[in-house]
């Protein structure tokens, strides 16, 4: 079934990998800088910490990373904004890397080599041919 929101196959060429991943990538840091601009915005007058965009974009690039923030938002527009943009991050950090993983994954087609080396691994280890690897399986499989 597919998942992907980027690329879906239709009776068009499919978009180029690199392309799935730079449009993922822009909006990844697209929403840290309309972040970053909305702290900007309403922290500015009132937190002596920011000084430039520059400090507010290092505040959500923080916040995004999961990291410290090297300041704490004053007014209360800034805090719900940092708790949206971490929220958001929660959310999104995880999309993007199951979106990169399926648009990765889709790259390795039927004929491709190393899809049919998977596919040999995969045979190997699924003893009994369900097309599941139970917990014995998977370990017999580790253990040779």
């Amino acid at each position: 079934r597919e998942t992907r929101l980027v690329a879906r196959q239709t009776n068009r060429k499919d978009v180029p990998f690199g392309a799935e991943i730079v449009v993922l990538l822009l909006g990844f840091f697209g929403l840290i800088a309309v972040s970053a601009t909305a702290l900007f915005i309403y922290e500015r007058k009132t937190n002596v910490n920011v000084e430039s965009f520059l400090d507010a974009l290092l505040y959500m690039t923080n916040i995004f990373t999961a990291k410290p923030a090297p300041f704490v938002a004053t007014t209360t527009f800034g805090k719900i904004i940092s708790v949206l943009s971490l929220v958001l991050a929660l959310v999104g950090i995880p999309f993007f890397i199951s979106e990169v993983t399926a648009a990765t994954m889709s790259t390795m087609k039927t004929g491709d080599p190393q899809s049919t080396k998977l596919k040999a691994l995969f045979s190997a280890i699924d003893k009994n041919g369900d097309g599941i690897i139970s917990q014995d399986e998977w370990e017999q499989g580790l253990l040779g």
